[in-house]
């Protein structure tokens, strides 16, 4: 398990990183922060960790229910395209992205 947060400036010792993004200081430009938030983790954390999440300060989870969760029979077998793994073939998984707004297979009603 591991935690970063994302901030203004780098303060090591409470794994804050400044991370630097395109437009104004303002919550309408909230998609330039998580995009430059996504592109500095796949830079420096992208083997270290087998699941991301991004969250706000508004934002509280049980962090043994989404490891159950994810640990969970309905997401191995999705993440892993319906088959069991091990199975010999692991170089075959795929990414997976939980949420609503990602359309499984382009459906947009799933």
């Amino acid at each position: 398990d591991g935690f970063m947060a994302a901030s203004d400036k780098t303060i090591e010792e409470n794994n804050m990183a400044e991370i630097l993004h395109l437009g104004i200081e303002a919550h309408d430009n909230m998609w330039q922060k998580v995009r430059s938030m996504w592109a500095y983790v796949y830079d420096h954390h992208y083997d270290d960790y087998d699941w991301f999440h991004v969250g706000g300060d508004d934002m509280y989870i049980i962090i043994e229910n989404l490891r159950m969760y994810l640990e969970s029979e309905e997401i191995q077998l999705a993440e892993n395209g319906g088959t069991y793994l091990p199975n010999g073939d692991e170089t075959e998984q795929t990414s997976m992205y939980l949420g609503r707004r990602f359309a499984q297979m382009g459906d947009m009603e799933r």
